[in-house]
């Protein structure tokens, strides 16, 4: 019985290291809502995010995801936010294909340290995320192609909550990079 405990043991172990650390990155238009007590304004536009993580391509990857790097969502001019805001999040993500429904379909599970910094002289807002997607890459000879639907909600001080609706896409090169 210890021998087969030792097999799997080193089993899981050689899994580990058959994964890289990579950097990967992609593209959000981003629709969010922010609402604190009777406000609720709608701000949209493009952003991006860039994970550090462990990848072992098509089957789960973890790590460090940081956004944006470059990027604000613009809303109304007469917003108490200002016209533009911009949201950052640093946090943890997870990246799992699924491969009982579909081979390439992986769900994307995510909790971050999210800053809201506003246009106006409103001061900076503070607090916690989470992020849930769902997507499917597709798989070509040396890149992968994913398009991802996900929803990121974050509560923030001052009773302050912002839900985002953020599709996206990325471009990832598994042999050449």
């Amino acid at each position: 019985m210890k021998i087969i405990l030792y097999i799997i043991l080193i089993f899981n172990i050689s899994e580990l290291f058959a994964g890289e650390v990579k950097f990967r990155a992609r593209e959000h238009y981003e629709v969010i809502t922010i609402k604190d007590n009777d406000n609720s304004e709608k701000y949209k536009g493009f952003s991006n995010t860039v994970n550090i993580w462990w990848e072992k391509p098509y089957d789960i990857s973890f790590g460090l995801s940081f956004s944006p790097i470059f990027s604000s969502l613009k809303g109304e001019e007469d917003s108490i936010y200002g016209e533009k805001v911009k949201i950052i999040n640093a946090g943890l993500e997870l990246k799992y294909f699924y491969k009982q429904l579909l081979k390439y379909m992986y769900f994307r599970p995510g909790l971050s340290y999210t800053i809201l910094k506003p246009d106006t002289s409103l001061k900076n807002r503070t607090g916690m995320s989470g992020y849930l997607g769902i997507g499917y890459e597709y798989p070509f000879k040396k890149f992968g192609l994913a398009f991802e639907l996900a929803y990121r909600y974050s509560d923030l001080e001052h009773d302050t909550r912002i839900e985002a609706f953020t599709p996206s896409v990325g471009l990832h090169f598994y042999k050449s990079l």
